[in-house]
């Protein structure tokens, strides 16, 4: 249905709409462009990786290889788009997980995935805000070397930070996952033991929220045990060890 819809409103345009009557501008002419013109967006990243790549050439054989068209315009697209098709299966290899997985997982649940795809998309940002690096600068009074110097550098040193604090993010939010499986959900009522400490009341979770959050985050042994049904208890129980 899409198909025709398509080749309808396609067979419409042609029959109705006037699009770039050539008889009226002549023939093309290259030196004829308007100031600014960028890419189509899906190829940002193709320029921008063209734009940041430094001048090196090299001649064999009487032979010239320009590396800094070649590397940016076939290797980089290549690694990106071939990592994008083998990392399903790269990492079932890793990790040794051949099972199936129909359901979603959360970022939480898979840190280092979460970590990786993070520092691809900051990646391809930069690629991004490369390709429109000679637009910035003039908007922005900004230095067209410096901009690409600094693109440069967050090319190689950005990926890697994202992927740290976001992994690190991630292995967080697990571990209060796990707090939560052990002690129950914090209430933000506070009460005084009788020894004088002061101890927070959590609520337990039903049965069905347990069962799913211990398989979210791997650790079904914790479906069964109670939590939040003695948070006074464990407190006194705190208070005695000190």
């Amino acid at each position: 249905g899409f198909l025709f819809l398509v080749f309808g409103v396609c067979t419409l345009l042609a029959t109705f709409a006037q699009i770039n009557p050539v008889w009226l501008y002549g023939p093309y002419n290259p030196s004829q462009v308007s100031a600014g013109s960028q890419p189509d967006w899906y190829i940002f990243f193709l320029d921008g990786s063209i734009r940041l790549m430094p001048n090196f050439e090299t001649n064999l054989w009487g032979h010239t290889i320009s590396w800094n068209l070649l590397v940016p315009g076939l290797v980089v697209p290549g690694l990106i788009f071939g990592a994008i098709a083998l990392y399903p299966s790269l990492e079932a290899w890793f990790t040794k997980d051949r099972g199936y997985h129909n359901v979603l997982q959360r970022p939480r649940d898979t840190p280092v995935r979460t970590g990786l795809g993070v520092a691809a998309i900051t990646f391809y940002l930069v690629l991004y805000l490369a390709a429109q690096n000679d637009v910035l600068a003039t908007t922005f009074h900004l230095s067209i070397n410096a901009m690409i110097w600094t693109l440069r550098i967050a090319l190689l040193v950005a990926p890697p930070i994202a992927f740290y604090f976001v992994r690190r993010w991630a292995m967080g939010l697990r571990r209060h996952d796990v707090e939560v499986l052990e002690h129950g959900v914090e209430t933000g009522i506070i009460r005084r033991l009788p020894s004088g400490g002061y101890v927070e009341v959590s609520r337990p979770l039903d049965a069905p929220a347990r069962e799913l959050l211990a398989a979210q985050v791997g650790r079904p042994e914790l479906a069964a045990m109670p939590n939040g049904h003695s948070a006074l208890a464990v407190g006194a129980a705190q208070e005695g060890s000190r």
